[in-house]
């Protein structure tokens, strides 16, 4: 028998994620109290409730090919990111970040997205361009919670000089794609901590050469 999830999801007839679409129906089920064997029936009768939520997602999933957005600093790209999560945006690659020389202690710069870090299970910066970045230090240090940044295999980190405590405390974290793919010497860019608290980063390392000692 299909959960009140999947007969969700076969109604909306649109992408959505599994983060996104179990929030919705736990809501939903809060709400009228059904159960999955007659919530089949509740979303027939009521297709104008599922539409508008239908249409919000559109709008959600649509959002990043209309709108592009460019910081001119890191604080600024902070309070982008705090509005876009307000929204319910986790894909942030509509931020053109190729003008910023620095993104650390990007979740620390702002007091909402402090606020709501235990929060945020799913990003996604796969296409960010930190081309020009120096310092990418404690990046996303905090994020117990997050799972997913996307695939980061392409980013040109051949400027960075620091990322020191860049995924401390991601300790759900799975992978952020091949990163024995970024330009950067371990024996030169200070890196104290950058998987501190992120098992499973921090043993991709170590396959790849990143001793314990220099990412302690």
């Amino acid at each position: 028998m299909k959960n009140i999830t999947e007969y969700l999801k076969e109604s909306l007839e649109t992408e959505v994620s599994e983060g996104l679409l179990n929030d919705i129906a736990a809501k939903i089920k809060s709400t009228v109290n059904k159960t999955a064997k007659d919530f089949k029936n509740w979303i027939a009768s009521h297709k104008g409730d599922i539409e508008k939520i239908r249409q919000a997602i559109k709008e959600v999933n649509g959002h990043n090919k209309k709108v592009r957005y460019t910081p001119k600093n890191y604080f600024e790209l902070a309070e982008i990111i705090y509005q876009l999560l307000q929204k319910g945006i986790t894909d942030l690659n509509c931020i053109d970040t190729s003008n910023l020389n620095r993104i650390d202690w990007l979740f620390d710069a702002h007091p909402g997205l402090h606020e709501m870090k235990d929060d945020i299970t799913e990003l996604n910066v796969s296409e960010w361009n930190v081309s020009n970045c120096e310092r990418l230090c404690g990046t996303f240090a905090g994020l117990t919670n997050v799972t997913t940044l996307g695939n980061l295999s392409a980013w040109d980190t051949s400027k960075v000089q620091d990322i020191k405590y860049m995924f401390a405390d991601c300790e759900k974290l799975n992978s952020i794609g091949d990163f024995s793919k970024w330009k950067i010497n371990p024996e030169k860019v200070y890196m104290p901590g950058v998987f501190h608290k992120c098992p499973r980063l921090k043993e991709q390392a170590i396959k790849m050469g990143w001793t314990e000692k220099i990412i302690k």
